[in-house]
């Protein structure tokens, strides 16, 4: 029969173990949570990045949509018809909006209703 002694003498040999591994544990855990905190934040930054970048590729092309119309490359009208395109067609940011979601937008906006105004259905 096992006595106390021995219950308790494995006891505390299984406490000396698990008290250290329990604390290195712990340890890595809290690495492992600030890591992923710094990713939070690194991707936070890049989606202000890239909406930052796609704020200054609209405005870069109304100014190119504007030189053009200047040195009369493009007429007034097709200047505002490209201004037009590139306000109705949003960049997908969202899990709402997706990547999908705004190239079928595209395929619509440019293959659908040139065969419209062309007198096709």
């Amino acid at each position: 029969m096992v006595d106390v002694a021995t219950i308790l003498s494995m006891l505390g040999s299984v406490a000396a173990v698990v008290g250290p591994l329990t604390a290195l544990l712990w340890d890595r855990l809290n690495r492992l949570e600030d890591r992923i905190n710094n990713v939070e934040r690194d991707l936070t930054e890049i989606k202000v990045n890239i909406y930052e970048l796609s704020r200054s590729m609209v405005g870069f092309s109304n100014t190119l949509i504007d030189v053009l119309a200047i040195k009369s490359v493009i007429t007034q009208s097709e200047a505002t018809a490209l201004r037009g395109y590139l306000s109705m067609v949003p960049i997908a940011r969202t899990k709402y909006y997706t990547k999908e979601d705004e190239e079928k937008l595209r395929y619509l906006i440019t293959v659908k209703l040139r065969g419209v105004y062309l007198g096709r259905r």
